[in-house]
This record gives C-alpha cells, sequence and structure tokens, in this order.
C-alpha cells in the first residue's frame, strides 16, 4: 500500500528511513515486529516436515504417493500417511467439518422453529425473510 507522506497520519523512522502508515494502528503493527514487513520472504513458514520414512497416498487415487503431507493433484483430497501414527494429533478435517456442524445446529435450529413454528402459533408475516437468511447460511456455508 502506499501512503501520501503528506496525508500520513502516522509515521516512524526505522533504521534511518522514514515510513509513512495510513493509521496509528498500522504504525502500532509495524514497530511490534518491522522485519515481518520489511522482509516477508525471510518470515515464509516453512513447510511441515513428516517423519523419515512415512509416505502419504491419496485414499481416491493410490497410485498417488508423496512423502510429505499436502493435497492430492487429481482430486484435492488430503493425503493420508499409510501407516497412522498415533502422535498425529487431531484431524484437520475433523476439526472443519465439526466447526460446521455446530455452527449449521445453531443457525439451523431457529430455522426449523421459524418453519414450524406457524402450524402451533398461525402465520407471521416476515419471517420469510429471517427463513431465507438461515437457510443461506446452513446451505451455502456449511453444506
Amino acid at each position: 500500500m502506499t501512503v501520501d507522506p503528506a496525508t500520513a497520519r502516522a509515521s516512524t523512522v526505522y533504521e534511518g528511513r522514514h515510513y509513512y502508515f495510513c493509521c496509528p494502528h498500522c504504525l502500532e503493527k509495524f514497530q511490534a515486529d518491522p522485519r515481518r514487513y520489511l522482509h516477508p520472504d525471510q518470515q515464509a513458514p516453512q513447510p511441515t516436515s513428516a517423519p523419515a520414512g512415512v509416505e502419504y497416498f491419496c485414499p481416491m487415487d493410490p497410485e498417488i504417493v508423496q512423502d510429505h503431507p499436502g493435497s492430492c493433484p487429481k482430486c484435492g483430497m488430503a493425503l493420508e500417511p499409510r501407516v497412522p501414527s498415533v502422535s498425529e494429533g487431531p484431524s484437520p478435517e475433523l476439526v472443519e467439518m465439526s466447526r460446521r456442524f455446530w455452527i449449521s445446529m445453531i443457525f439451523g435450529l431457529p430455522l426449523f422453529v421459524l418453519e414450524m413454528g406457524p402450524m402451533f402459533t398461525g402465520y407471521m408475516p416476515g419471517m420469510e425473510y429471517a427463513q431465507i437468511a438461515l437457510a443461506t447460511i446452513v446451505v451455502f456455508y456449511c453444506g
């Protein structure tokens, strides 16, 4: 992002050079770790390494084999270790699906009540919009 020095709301000097910022919050983030913003290529996270000798394969395409975790180039599915170990930790896919399940429950139960409620209480105008909003979240994000 380029900030005009004449209209900058914050500025600082680091290693003899002036830096201008659009807001004081950006200045605080920069001052906390200037090297992160000046040299982002040096701060790149290293890919996760697998223990020696572990092979990862695609459950849908078993001919796809790699020596590191990742996704299948054919179907995009996460590669699984050929021999599972106890120390792997929680599956990222299970964590994501569990989160989506609980979000769908949070929005799906009110949707159910709004849809079935008129059977007992009678028609309430305007509830269609709330149902559309709740159903959109459940179908397009959680589904």
